[in-house]
């Protein structure tokens, strides 16, 4: 799971290009009414998402450059916000609506940044239903933040995402029913 640093769904689609980064859906819902996606990669090939990363499974077995064991789903968010003069404004410098963002305790904070912009819940919902539809084609074993296969040099999702959430709703705790 990642964050695109953007605000609109064509942004996010350009910085991939412009970077030659591709993740294999690219999504956005600003409005909770118009979900949009673009798939950038083919299910089931390799996407160029997830950059020098690892990931040690509870096993602790290890794998390395997770582009190749991977399906990689940006959302279009810009993340961390920044308050100057009492205004919230995104890392690009464009202000942000207050109430839409989440200001999160310090032990969830990565660095510096104590808001950040939130994610629509058509945006929580069209990502779960990516996973759903993962799953269902291959076992998903984990679903994970980029800061968690590239700790140290990303931050996305970040805290204002319902990671955990969106874990146990797509693969839940054995014994339980959905």
């Amino acid at each position: 799971m990642h964050y695109g640093v953007t605000h609109t769904l064509d942004a996010l689609v350009a910085a991939q290009k412009a970077r030659n980064f591709k993740a294999h859906f690219s999504i956005d819902s600003p409005d909770n009414r118009d979900l949009r996606i673009t798939q950038l990669v083919r299910y089931g090939k390799r996407g160029t998402h997830a950059g020098k990363s690892a990931w040690t499974f509870p096993s602790g077995k290890t794998i390395n450059s997770l582009n190749s064991y991977s399906t990689g789903i940006e959302i279009s968010n810009p993340g961390p916000l920044e308050e100057k003069d009492g205004k919230l404004f995104t890392v690009y410098g464009k202000e942000w609506p207050r109430e839409d963002a989440v200001e999160v305790e310090p032990e969830q904070r990565f660095g510096r940044y104590r808001f950040w912009a939130k994610y629509s819940p058509g945006e929580i919902a069209l990502v779960t239903a990516i996973a759903l539809a993962c799953n269902r084609r291959h076992p998903v074993k984990d679903i994970l933040g980029h800061h968690e296969i590239s700790p140290g040099r990303k931050i996305d999702p970040g805290p204002a995402f319902p990671l955990d959430w969106v874990r146990s709703f797509v693969n839940p705790p054995k014994g339980t029913t959905e």
